[in-house]
């Protein structure tokens, strides 16, 4: 439960369209997320092989919360750069804690290796 306790609510600040909106990633966005690419993993993935359509529905997604929305076109007058820029710094403030969750069940899961005794001397 103290993990919960790190996640901030605040957002990341995205000027579009001569707006300034908050990016944010809340559980309604994580739930549209795996609906769309399977996984929040898998929509991590994202990044590692760029797609502009995969950035303005990201963009959209973290962006549903606020009162308004916006069309695919006006999200896409935003600068390449700054998409990551702003899509990673929303969802690094989004994520801290299953991060860590994560990678606390990735260490339980490694195997421990054991020596035993050689019970055979060597000759």
């Amino acid at each position: 439960m103290s993990d919960l306790k790190a996640i901030k609510d605040q957002g990341v600040k995205i000027a579009i369209v001569g707006k300034e909106r908050v990016l944010k990633f809340n559980l309604n966005a994580f739930a549209i997320i795996e609906e769309e690419y399977g996984s929040i993993e898998a929509m991590l993935g994202v990044f590692d092989n760029f797609k502009t359509k995969d950035l303005i529905r990201l963009i959209s997604i973290g962006l549903a919360h606020g009162e308004n929305e916006l069309t695919a076109a006006e999200i896409g007058t935003i600068t390449f750069k700054e998409a990551i820029s702003k899509l990673q710094n929303a969802l690094e403030e989004a994520l801290p804690a299953a991060e860590k969750a994560s990678e606390d069940k990735a260490k339980d899961n490694v195997p421990k290796i054991v020596n035993k005794p050689n019970s055979q001397s060597p000759a």
